[in-house]
């Protein structure tokens, strides 16, 4: 083989080379540019969802320069499935929802607030109900949230069982209103005649009015436990993890918009989040053959 050919192969070969860098560096930059699909759980309205979780996108935004698309959920089954089918990358969920897509689809924990590490349920009745303790709901009906809820399902269930209250036994029915916001309003509204919600929301709905003092009253207030976490699919690159993460530990009281944001969430600070928060969640779950 004469040079001029040899010389006109390397050529070749050299521009086949630069061509595929080419092409690999523009992929690598349009990915960069693909917003990351983020979904929340519906435990209130859309407006409230957006009031609350815009600012904070829309901040993270701005210090990493990742863009956010918002995904509404219908519910909590709605989320979960979506996080497994890979329709959303990055999502907020109850610590229930979160355990069963960790050992789902391999959902990894990067934040949760500060009030995440004690969380509480609350169990509402009407004022004009006589009971005083639980066990004076005995053969009534009885709203729970969602299945997948931790603070409106899982968690009370526990440690109703640790007073031997089986729901399906003890009450006379047994609901799902599918959020906190429902099961509270059908207190209110006497369509059942106790529910177990979310503490934070119900001070949420006390404070906006949603619920009113007069009408319904906290009859018992849970143990603490862990509940609430931003997961992330396990395929986003660890730099984009690590630049979000940041974001929101970076987050302080200090600044007046980012104090707005923390108050929103009902937060002081973020933490960052491992699996190991969660193994006693996790282990509650497999009790109660709540995997699938």
């Amino acid at each position: 083989m004469n040079l001029s050919i040899i010389s006109l192969l390397t050529l070749y070969r050299k521009i086949l080379i630069l061509l595929l860098v080419s092409f690999l560096f523009a992929c690598s930059e349009s990915n960069k540019n693909i917003p990351i699909r983020v979904s929340l759980l519906p435990d209130t309205s859309k407006e409230q969802l957006d009031k609350r979780y815009k600012p904070l996108l829309n901040y993270i935004t701005e210090k990493t320069g990742i863009q956010f698309q918002l995904v509404y959920s219908d519910s909590y089954s709605d989320l979960y499935n979506k996080f497994v089918t890979k329709e959303i990358d990055f999502a907020y969920f109850g610590g229930f929802t979160y355990v069963k897509a960790h050992i789902k689809a391999d959902a990894v924990p990067l934040v949760f607030r500060d009030a995440d590490e004690r969380f509480y349920s609350v169990v509402l009745v009407k004022n004009k109900n006589p009971a005083k303790q639980l066990s004076d709901l005995k053969n009534t009906d009885f709203a729970f949230g969602s299945k997948l809820s931790t603070s409106g399902h899982l968690m009370p269930r526990y440690f109703f069982s640790k007073r031997n209250i089986t729901p399906e036994t003890f009450f006379s029915k047994t609901h799902y209103s599918g959020s906190h916001q429902k099961t509270a309003l059908m207190v209110q509204n006497n369509e059942v005649n106790a529910g177990v919600a979310n503490a934070e929301i119900i001070t949420r709905m006390f404070n906006d009015g949603r619920l009113k003092k007069q009408d319904v009253r906290i009859l018992w207030t849970s143990p603490p436990f862990p509940d609430y976490v931003w997961a992330m699919q396990s395929h986003i690159s660890t730099e984009k993890k690590a630049k979000i993460r940041e974001a929101f530990l970076s987050l302080t009281k200090d600044i007046a918009d980012q104090a707005t944001i923390l108050k929103n969430l009902g937060a002081e600070y973020f933490l960052p989040a491992t699996h190991e928060n969660f193994t006693v969640l996790e282990d509650t779950v497999r009790k109660f053959n709540l995997i699938q």
